[in-house]
């Protein structure tokens, strides 16, 4: 059953289960270097992951110390036109470094994942490929998260 989410540009989603979003998201993480002006990213990402000493509910998790209840979806609509750019271009590169048998889920994941990227970049109706019936509902107008809102 899917728990984790990735809702792309035109609100189709990559649906997959929270075990599988969280290796993903790891792996993208793992090809942002550390230092890079990419890492503003990076570090968004990893707010989406828990953290040792988290509650995993499955669709989420509560965090620890704080009692903020953090469910496992990352809304690239929400994210600034270069946090767009740079999540693609990292799943890019994590699809190229991802590698061995134990891996095949994730290389899976995210073969699809950027398999979905086309069809939104190739301007193709949701429906095409997506992980969900239909697509996902829209964002509340004006919100905005993650690193270079201020960037002109």
């Amino acid at each position: 059953m899917a728990s984790g989410f990735i809702i792309l540009e035109d609100g189709r989603a990559w649906a997959k289960a929270g075990w599988l979003y969280d290796a993903v998201l790891n792996e993208l993480i793992g090809s942002i270097h550390l230092g890079s002006d990419e890492e503003p990213f990076r570090k968004y990402l990893e707010d989406h992951l828990p953290r040792e000493g988290d509650i995993d509910l499955g669709y989420g998790f509560i965090r620890s110390g704080s009692d903020e209840n953090v469910l496992r979806e990352l809304d690239l609509r929400i994210v600034s036109p270069r946090a767009r750019s740079v999540f693609w271009s990292s799943v890019e590169r994590a699809m190229v470094h991802c590698q061995g048998e134990d891996s095949e889920p994730i290389r899976n994941g995210l073969t699809h994942l950027h398999a979905m990227g086309r069809c939104v970049s190739n301007g193709e109706p949701p429906e095409a490929l997506t992980d969900v019936n239909k697509p996902m509902d829209l964002p509340e107008p004006g919100l905005q998260e993650g690193p270079w809102w201020d960037d002109h």
